[in-house]
């Protein structure tokens, strides 16, 4: 599912690597800011710290993305 972007998603992916600590996704953008909206899977209940996002052209290196670490809260149903 991870590879599938959710609706209201103007990214054009087009491959994900998964790795064991982060996932790294290549795709297209136009010259507006895009958004990729995605779905997680919560294993454990407890506050998860998320990393800052970072995108970087791969042809273009002065085209640059920089967001800001977040928290998320899983609580069990």
């Amino acid at each position: 599912m991870l590879g599938i972007a959710l609706p209201g998603s103007d990214f054009g992916l087009d491959y994900v690597d998964v790795r064991e600590d982060r996932v790294v996704l290549y795709g297209s953008v136009g010259k507006s800011m895009s958004t990729f909206n995605y779905k997680i899977k919560a294993t454990n209940a407890g506050k998860v710290v998320t990393p800052a996002i970072d995108a970087e052209s791969m042809y273009d290196r002065s085209v640059r993305a920089h967001g800001e670490p977040g928290t998320i809260t899983v609580v069990r149903p």
